[in-house]
């Protein structure tokens, strides 16, 4: 796991970040990201895949698997709905956007203090 349990504590100490990122690498040569996409499913039907697979690649090199996000983002034809799920801060909001990346720079300065 990265970082270790005492690096998160420092990073949480410091007090600039309200989420601290962890990861754990899984070489592919035991599970496959479906295989534990299917087993994320046993614990949530809310759960996400992301790869890095470019569309002439068969295999991508990174993913990233989670469940139950804090927040969930859409944005189609310039209508973007955000459902923040979180028990202290619970809304859904949606609006007319005609550069969705605006909108994410803004929220994702709301994790920096």
């Amino acid at each position: 796991m990265y970082p270790t349990l005492e690096n998160i504590r420092e990073i949480a100490a410091k007090g600039q970040y309200k989420r601290v990122p962890v990861c754990r690498e899984v070489y592919a040569d035991r599970y496959t990201p479906v295989e534990v996409m299917r087993t994320l499913r046993k614990a949530s039907r809310h759960c996400y895949l992301l790869e890095s697979a470019s569309q002439t690649e068969v295999w991508g090199r990174y993913s990233f698997l989670g469940y139950e996000p804090g927040m969930e983002i859409t944005c189609t034809d310039g209508c973007m709905k955000i459902r923040r799920t979180e028990e202290e801060n619970k809304e859904e909001i949606t609006k007319q956007v005609a550069h969705p990346g605006d909108t994410l720079r803004e929220i994702l300065k709301e994790y920096f203090q």
